[in-house]
């Protein structure tokens, strides 16, 4: 999937059925996966933290930690106040930024995906509008032929037994030129 998202090779190539199956679902799930967390939660979480010894900063400055940490989700603030636990060594209250430095990578890499999977979302709605529009260009294609270009066509269907052969198109549309110079 990834050489279609992001190589230069991927993007000429219309996205496998495969993979267009997946970007749904996937780009449902991390959505979730960004889902800001809950106030009820970030409460028993930051209750975690301060029972598990970290020292609690002042009122004011929780007031501060609920407004930065809100629009994170659950199990990324759960990580890195288990990796704050872990590594918190002075007395003092430890800072936001203490905290952020655990959730940033974690944000960065989601909304990374986010971003490739919007883009792949993007991709195919317009692979299948230009799927689309390629069908209508050969509906109308089919409509306005000529009988001698149907004529043409047929002859060349049956020399190339139902196969479609760019080589045998040539050849022939040579030889039509060559008759048409001839006459």
């Amino acid at each position: 999937m990834k050489h279609f998202l992001t190589s230069w090779g991927g993007i000429a190539e219309p996205l496998p059925a495969q993979v267009t199956e997946l970007i749904p679902p996937a780009l449902a799930k991390i959505n979730t996966a960004l889902r800001p967390i809950e106030d009820v939660v970030l409460a028993g979480l930051m209750q975690r933290l301060w029972d598990a010894g970290v020292p609690q900063p002042k009122a004011v400055t929780l007031k501060e930690w609920r407004r930065l940490l809100s629009p994170i989700p659950a199990d990324v603030i759960a990580m890195a106040f288990d990796e704050l636990i872990r590594s918190h060594r002075w007395p003092d209250p430890p800072k936001i930024a203490d905290v952020i430095r655990f959730v940033q990578p974690e944000i960065d890499r989601r909304r990374a995906w986010k971003r490739k999977l919007e883009l792949a979302a993007t991709r195919l709605r317009l692979d299948q509008k230009a799927s689309e529009e390629a069908k209508i260009r050969h509906q109308v294609w089919m409509r306005n032929q000529t009988p001698e270009q149907e004529a043409f066509l047929q002859e060349i269907r049956a020399k190339s037994g139902g196969q479609p052969d760019v080589g045998m198109l040539i050849k022939s549309l040579k030889e039509k030129l060559m008759e048409g110079i001839e006459a």
